[in-house]
This record gives structure tokens, C-alpha cells and sequence, in this order.
């Protein structure tokens, strides 16, 4: 009965579900982004590739969680409610108030940060390369926070830590998990060339006379990793405006 209550909120199963495709992108581009950009000719060498790509997302994380976070302070901060998760949910207008910005600031910045890292697909300077995915990544760990606390103020309070345990099971069986494989499959099925024979040869494919002639293929690769987020952008548009119809109507 819990389950079927907390799956039937649109908000929750919307956000939840965006969440797990956004979590499939990141997955996807750490799994294989540093081999990505060595295939593109961006990196020469597996280390060098690796510690800036690793780099760069430590950066995207550090930066835009936190600014996510400072951001939805201050679109609520208008409401004057303190202790807003004990609150909130014994006032509706109150809760959808909240979940109507939490939809806004997700889907913007899931939006902004999506369309960033399509552009990858058209680059080649690696100044301008390594900034999209900066600032694109950082996009979208902007959401993080937000995501927590509309999960948490979509669901009644008796069921807020059944919900989080559930969210957590959907971003894996979603996202995460199936992610590495679906990408590893596009890059072998759309640049054969860059795709290592044998193991520890994956830095050798990757820079080989066959990768680069692949290098269509990879970038094919890589835009179909990034428009994977357009799903969440989707999911979050729905929740945004399902919470703001609950609003209007309350």
C-alpha cells in the first residue's frame, strides 16, 4: 500500500525518474570520458586524460551543489517558512508553493547544462572543450539538492524515509547500473576503432590510426550520452508543472 501510494505522486515519480536518467549521463561520461577525449585527439596520453577529466568533474561537483543549493535558498526565502520540512506538508499551498520552485530550478538548470554538453559534439579547441564540460556537469549537479528536498516534500511524512530508500533502488536499476553497458555498447557498435582488443590496450585504441578514423562515430557516441539527459529534462518540466497546476488549484 506504501509503495502504491508513493509511486502514484507525480511529483515524486517524475523527479525521481529525471533523477535516474541524469545520474545514466553522469555515469555514462565518468565511466568513459576521459577515453572519449583521448579517441578525440583532446589528450595524448591515458594519465594526463584521466587526472584532468577526473579533475574537472571534482570541480563541476564541488561548484554547483552548493551553488544549487544557495540558488533554491533563495527562491523560497520569499515564503518566510521556517523548519520547512515539518511544516510545509501540514499547509498545501505551502508544499506546492516549494515543489513548484523546486521544478523550476531543476529543470532550468538540467535544461541549460544538457544543451552544454550537446555542443561537445561541435567542438574541437580543448580550452573550450574542457570549459562546456565544466560548466555544463556543474549544471547539472545543481540539481542535487533540490532533487533531495522535492523527494522529501512530495511524499507525506510517514512515508519520506520509505520514498528516499525507493528513489535510491530506481536511480540504480535506471541509471548507474545499466548506463556503463549501454555506453560501452554504442562506443563498440558506432567507433569499432577505438575499442581495445585486449585489456590494458584501451590507451594504444584509443590513440590508433582506427580511432581516429572513427572519430564520427565517438562524437555520435558521446551526443547520444548527453541527449540521454533530455529525459530528465523532460521528467522535470512534468513535475514543474504538475506542481504548479496542485498550486493553482489549492
Amino acid at each position: 500500500q506504501e509503495l502504491k501510494t508513493v509511486l502514484n505522486n507525480a511529483c515524486y515519480s517524475s523527479i525521481v525518474m529525471g533523477y535516474a536518467a541524469q545520474t545514466a549521463t553522469l555515469m555514462g561520461i565518468s565511466t568513459f570520458g576521459s577515453s572519449f577525449m583521448m579517441g578525440l585527439g583532446i589528450f595524448e596520453t591515458e594519465s594526463e586524460s584521466s587526472m584532468i577529466f577526473g579533475v574537472l568533474i571534482s570541480i563541476a561537483g564541488v561548484i554547483g551543489t552548493p551553488l544549487g543549493g544557495f540558488v533554491l535558498d533563495k527562491m523560497q526565502s520569499t515564503d518566510h517558512e521556517s523548519n520547512l520540512l515539518t511544516r510545509a506538508p501540514n499547509n498545501v499551498i505551502t508544499t506546492n508553493s516549494h515543489l513548484a520552485k523546486i521544478g523550476e530550478l531543476i529543470y532550468w538548470s538540467s535544461l541549460i547544462g544538457t544543451i552544454l554538453l550537446c555542443l561537445l559534439y561541435f567542438i574541437t579547441s580543448r580550452g573550450l572543450y574542457l570549459a562546456i564540460v565544466t560548466i555544463g556537469c556543474s549544471c547539472l549537479f545543481a540539481t542535487t539538492s533540490a532533487i533531495s528536498l522535492g523527494i522529501m516534500l512530495s511524499v507525506p511524512i510517514d512515508s519520506r524515509s520509505f520514498a528516499v530508500g525507493l528513489s535510491t533502488v530506481i536511480i540504480h536499476l535506471f541509471g548507474d547500473v545499466p548506463s556503463p553497458v549501454i555506453t560501452g555498447y554504442l562506443k563498440d557498435l558506432l567507433a569499432p576503432g577505438c575499442s581495445a582488443v585486449k585489456d590494458g590496450e584501451a590507451s594504444l585504441a584509443a590513440t590508433s590510426n582506427a580511432c581516429k578514423a572513427d572519430r564520427d562515430g565517438l562524437r555520435m557516441t558521446m551526443f547520444m550520452v548527453f541527449a540521454w539527459c533530455y529525459l530528465s529534462v523532460i521528467f522535470f518540466w512534468f513535475m514543474w508543472r504538475t506542481a504548479l497546476l496542485k498550486l493553482n488549484k489549492s
